[in-house]
């Protein structure tokens, strides 16, 4: 029956998820929920002001830092916020886009875990599956604790390429490229890990395409990969993530089981941990089910094809589950140079659910086999009630009126002297560290003289009184050009805020102040535009000489 009405079931599936799961995701209300990534709203704005400026791709926020301008979106993956902005420009308040961003994840990755699976596992499997990945209690730590929209873009993002580079050939090259760029620009660290593991992936299922494939979405994001690499030691950013010990996050693996849940944050140990690590008492309970037939068909036919990725995938979720426990230090302590950048051991929870969903889709399709249709459907319906049951009171919210949330994170006040704080690793390395912290101090702010407000974005005039020297309100960084009657002027000097001070001169003159794209930025730009183009003219000739044989 599944399979014939196997879309009718994914519909009704797809509408029970918006109801139970996304409840307080409704963009047409006047509420909205307050997470730990409070940030959020704010970087919508600031990348949707670049888009109507013409700047693409966004690089800078010209705001935030005391409109100093800041490259947030040089080194923070865009993806996520290249689809909430777009809905934003639709006239959807920003609140509202945020919502209907994680709505659309969850339906996104729901769908993309369906299509996935079913490579693997039978049509009751792929759904429950789906079912299993999305309705963790970890998804909504995701969502209404920590607020994280780039995790969760990347939980929907990466089923469906797994999936694509499954069935990819020459016609369907460059879509395929183009869903793994947004995979490859959606979260950095996650991405970096996403590309070995479709590396992987794409050698196990041995389909050249697949690897091109990879190597075209890397093109394609290239935009935003290589400057966010090669321009990496122009902020602070290594030196302010290694600041996070992760030491102090490792979770206990009966957390995994049941923590108590909250709004706080993670601290020492486990039992003052304010937010939860729970993956799911069914997402558990199937999963580990799931391996225990795998492992008993390995056991009964151990000569039996097709069954290096279930055994890949079993490898990837015992490994994830490890990495985010203390008996995994000594390999923290081994690769602590490049595991530090990760911050906190349990990110690699998200690659668990994966695994515990794919098992779980694993068991039901195993047991289908063995038990009566009739008895098996009651089975079905029964299981799917209960993942609803059990997990949908998690996916609620710290709940306020959109207008207050407004008034508090999109504020220009907000926006310019408070957002940049919270992504500190983003500052130009042209200013001190410590004495940009000091800012935050209201008095040491007004006394040092620096706007609250500034009209000028992109670009900016200063008028330079003779016999003064001028002190240009930007963080000095390679993106800026500052001329004066026609000639580019190089500071000599700078203040503790990385601020140039331009040396006075014996009249009156017009200092301008003009933001552009680095060398770098513009050629990672032209690569990923050449990529594309070539990538469609390579697909859109096949297409033709396959029509015209």
């Amino acid at each position: 029956m599944v399979n014939k009405y196997y879309n009718l079931i994914l519909a009704a599936l797809l509408v029970c998820i918006i109801i139970f799961f996304g409840r307080d995701l409704n963009p047409f209300d006047d509420k909205t929920f307050i997470a730990h990534d409070e940030t959020q709203a704010a970087r919508v704005s600031e990348f949707t002001l670049n888009i109507t400026h013409g700047h693409i791709p966004p690089r800078i926020s010209p705001n935030m830092s005391f409109g100093m301008g800041y490259p947030l979106f040089n080194y923070y993956a865009p993806f996520a916020y290249w689809v909430t902005s777009a809905i934003h420009l639709t006239g959807i308040p920003i609140a509202s886009s945020l919502e209907i961003s994680y709505l659309l994840a969850l339906i996104i990755a729901c769908m993309g875990m369906v299509q996935f699976l079913k490579q693997y596992v039978s049509g009751w499997g792929s759904l429950i599956g789906g079912l299993l990945y999305i309705t963790s209690p970890f998804v909504a730590v995701d969502i209404f604790v920590r607020g994280n929209l780039a995790e969760i873009w990347f939980l929907a993002l990466f089923p469906i390429g797994l999936y694509l580079l499954s069935t990819v050939d020459k016609k369907r090259l460059f879509i395929t490229a183009l869903v793994l760029s947004f995979l490859f620009s959606v979260h950095n660290i996650f991405s970096l890990l996403a590309v070995f593991i479709l590396l992987a992936y794409s050698v196990l299922i041995k389909n050249k395409f697949a690897l091109i494939s990879v190597l075209g979405g890397l093109l394609l994001s290239a935009y935003f990969l290589i400057p966010a690499i090669v321009e990496l030691p122009f902020v602070h950013a290594q030196d302010v993530a290694i600041l996070t010990q992760y030491k102090d996050h490792f979770v206990c693996p009966s957390q995994l089981w049941y923590s108590p849940w909250g709004y706080g944050g993670s601290t020492t140990g486990c039992q003052l941990d304010g937010m939860s690590f729970m993956l799911g008492k069914l997402q558990l309970l199937m999963g580990t089910a799931g391996i225990g037939l795998l492992v008993w068909n390995l056991v009964k036919k151990p000569k039996k094809k097709h069954r290096i990725i279930p055994i890949s995938i079993a490898i990837l979720l015992v490994g994830s589950i490890f990495m985010t426990t203390k008996y995994s230090a000594p390999v923290w302590h081994m690769f602590e140079g490049m595991l530090s950048l990760f911050q906190f051991p349990w990110r690699f929870l998200l690659f668990a659910l994966f695994g515990l969903s794919f098992f779980g889709a694993y068991g039901v399709s195993a047991s289908s086999r063995n038990i009566p249709k009739r008895v098996f459907l009651v089975f079905m319906i029964l299981l799917t009630v209960g993942i609803l049951g059990l997990n949908a009171k998690f996916f609620q919210g710290n709940n306020i009126t959109q207008d207050e949330y407004n008034d508090r994170f999109i504020s220009s006040e907000y926006i310019t002297n408070v957002a940049a704080y919270k992504v500190a690793e983003y500052l130009p390395i042209s200013a001190d560290y410590n004495t940009w912290r000091l800012l935050a101090n209201n008095a040491f702010r007004d006394a040092s003289n620096i706007p609250r407000n500034n009209e000028a974005l992109f670009d900016r005039t200063i008028s330079q009184e003779a016999g003064k020297d001028a002190i240009i309100n930007i963080h000095n960084a390679q993106y800026w050009t500052i001329t004066s009657e026609g000639d580019v002027l190089v500071p000599e000097s700078y203040d503790t805020i990385g601020r140039p001070i331009i040396a006075k001169t014996d009249h009156n003159r017009e200092i301008t102040v003009t933001y552009h794209q680095t060398l770098v930025q513009q050629i990672a730009s032209c690569i990923a535009l050449l990529s594309g183009i070539l990538l469609i003219s390579y697909s859109y000739l096949w297409n033709k000489n396959q029509n015209t044989t």
